[in-house]
């Protein structure tokens, strides 16, 4: 059986990326995460099915160690947008970083390992036309800069990779950390956490196809949509959360985003289900949620004041 370790473990997408990873009955899985009480708990339905190591990817050392036994490494350890925008030496260290430290092991003792590594569209200039994986990257952010350094690193000193620059990602607004820091008229074309995960997998089965390429993960042209009108949907129906207001008022507006065209890899990895219509009509549930109830409130006048922009 390959050997496939996820960094990241624990998160909703590392956590989905190991069901599917079990569900193909073919892969032994370790995970990788720092260790805290809400980790453990993430993880801790899997631990008699996978083996969990508890560490930092900058630990060389067990870097050095679990590469020489791995297979596969899907690289899901990083700062999220809204957090990497903050602090430069916190992208840096923790997102470069980490993948310098991952890519430097696999060159020194296994270099045959396939490094898949979930990138982001943010990296993308901010233009209107449908990009594709050609088009041009901009660093207007710490976070899309050290994305970018990343991929760069990457595809000069390894030989087996994928880089899968996912979209923004829709997922349980009452568990993730969804990303706010959107300009209203910015395009979506988002995808489900679900189907990032499912994605990455299937990445595995077309590794030969897809070396050394970089690939656009998004939902396709069924999920696209202003984000003006995501953000209305969501503010009627889950209402306004201190994140969601801090992002509004005080964020800058700096996480791109826009349409894509399509490819021929979306056809073969199958990866994408439903579309962003049945997204939205799964936000109805919070609706019937009374602890909602004053979210919805607080949220009515930034409601009327995007009406009013969108018109």
């Amino acid at each position: 059986m390959k050997r496939v370790l996820v960094t990241g473990a624990s998160g909703t997408i590392g956590i989905k990326t190991i069901k599917y990873l079990l569900s193909e009955g073919k892969y032994d899985v370790t995970a990788l995460e720092i260790k805290n009480r809400k980790h453990y708990k993430a993880l801790k339905r899997y631990r008699k099915r996978i083996d969990i190591i508890y560490s930092d990817v900058n630990n060389k050392d067990i870097m050095d160690s679990l590469v020489k036994e791995t297979d596969i490494i899907i690289h899901l350890a990083g700062v999220l947008p809204s957090y990497g925008n903050i602090s430069e030496s916190m992208m840096r260290n923790n997102d470069y970083n980490g993948t310098k430290t991952i890519v430097d092991s696999i060159r020194k003792y296994n270099p045959n390992c396939f490094f898949i590594y979930p990138s982001s569209t943010s990296v993308y200039d901010d233009v209107d036309e449908e990009k594709t994986v050609l088009s041009k990257v901009k660093s207007k952010s710490y976070y899309s800069k050290y994305k970018i350094k990343s991929e760069k690193y990457i595809s000069k000193y390894l030989s087996n990779y994928t880089i899968a620059r996912i979209s923004y990602v829709l997922g349980d607004l009452r568990k993730d950390n969804a990303i706010y820091n959107v300009k209203l008229n910015t395009n979506l074309e988002p995808i489900t956490s679900d189907n990032v995960a499912y994605g990455l997998v299937a990445i595995i089965d077309n590794k030969l196809l897809y070396n050394k390429k970089v690939i656009n993960l998004t939902g396709g042209e069924d999920y696209r949509i202003k984000y003006k009108d995501y953000i209305l949907e969501v503010l009627k129906s889950y209402g306004l959360t201190w994140k969601i207001f801090n992002a509004i008022i005080f964020e800058d507006k700096n996480y791109v985003e826009g349409y894509f065209k399509s490819e021929n890899f979306d056809k073969r990895l199958k990866f994408r289900t439903k579309n962003i219509g049945s997204y939205i009509k799964s936000l109805n549930k919070y609706r019937r949620d009374i602890r909602r109830l004053l979210p919805r409130i607080f949220a009515l006048p930034f409601i009327l004041v995007i009406k009013m922009k969108k018109e």
